[in-house]
């Protein structure tokens, strides 16, 4: 993650919110169609690597909206 600090992920990924599924790192997880409280991750933190699954092609922009 190119963001400064740490970022909600709905704002870090506004660029392809309307495709994410499913979102992951080596600690935690984010899935869409899930109730939210089973949902531990909350945030995309700088210098950190994510997965993201999405439903359809589209290009992420990291500009924070």
């Amino acid at each position: 993650c190119p963001l400064t600090g740490s970022t909600d992920l709905s704002k870090a990924l506004y660029s392809i919110w309307s495709n994410v599924e499913t979102v992951k790192n080596l600690d935690s997880f984010f899935n869409k169609s899930q109730n939210a409280a089973y949902n531990s991750l909350l945030k995309l933190n700088w210098g950190e690597g994510y997965l993201i699954k999405v439903t359809s092609a589209c290009e992420l922009d990291w500009t924070v909206q």
